[in-house]
């Protein structure tokens, strides 16, 4: 599954079909999860997932649901989580998955044409200033 990141507080997130969107089997992992708890809250209602939404808190479209301009939830379980995934933290909780990075490797990109001149044929303007032949 993907991983979609908001700003941390007054976001709506509503109406989206989910499926599968579980990752390394760690308590946080989820359809939905939400570590703020912001006033205003962020939002979330009328998403579903086909086998059941899973979330982070539990039950977070009534927790973290309408009215939306209450405080936020909130999730330490999550809040742990993000500390172990991002490497901020030397030990991560009991039971928590998150491969390390062991290699970056730099792929050297394919030769392209160049761009051809984009101020060719217009109007001389100051983004495209006259260059041609001077008098």
């Amino acid at each position: 599954g993907g991983v979609c990141t908001f700003m941390a507080k007054g976001n709506v997130i509503t109406a989206n079909t989910l499926q599968n969107n579980g990752g390394f089997g760690n308590p946080s992992n989820g359809d939905l999860a939400n570590e703020s708890d912001s006033t205003p809250r962020n939002c979330f209602f009328g998403n579903s997932d086909p086998a059941g939404l899973s979330s982070e808190p539990a039950a977070i479209e009534t927790v973290d649901g309408p009215p939306c301009d209450q405080a936020g939830v909130g999730s330490a379980i999550l809040a742990q989580q993000l500390l172990c995934a991002s490497g901020l933290v030397a030990q991560c909780p009991a039971g928590a998955n998150y491969p390390q990075t062991t290699q970056v490797q730099m792929i050297p990109l394919s030769r392209q044409d160049p761009m051809p001149d984009p101020c060719a044929g217009v109007p001389r303007t100051r983004w495209c200033p006259y260059t041609g032949p001077q008098s």
